[in-house]
């Protein structure tokens, strides 16, 4: 299945800028959050596109289901076990967008001093 994907407010464009710019043309991403564009082939995320340029990573959503997307539903408690039972140590890009809870996950992964990340997107 191909996937088409993009970010719901041109994040998609300006991360390609940024990346761009620091000179990674290919790297690795964790996105929680993701959403259907309206079809099951059509994914709203941030790094749909990067996926498409050969970079690897993870996709996590709690409610959205498609077979390249993980069912979890994240929180403060559970950020820094979830990234490690996907071997995650260091990220290019890590992007999350879960209405509400985002800076409490982010707070915890960060506070875990256990991943590397160079880029998020909150």
């Amino acid at each position: 299945m191909k996937v088409i994907g993009h970010s719901q407010y041109n994040e998609d464009q300006i991360i390609k800028l940024i990346f761009n710019g620091i000179k990674i043309a290919k790297g690795s991403f964790f996105e929680i959050g993701v959403n259907n564009g309206g079809t099951t082939d059509t994914l709203q995320c941030n790094t749909a596109k990067l996926k498409e340029a050969g970079w690897s990573g993870h996709w996590i959503d709690a409610y959205f289901s498609h077979p390249e997307i993980r069912c979890h539903t994240v929180t403060e408690n559970n950020i820094v076990g979830l990234m490690q039972s996907y071997h995650v140590k260091e990220l290019d890009f890590f992007s999350i967008d879960i209405d509400s809870h985002d800076w409490h996950v982010v707070h915890a992964m960060l506070k875990s001093r256990l991943f590397s990340i160079k880029l998020l997107c909150v």
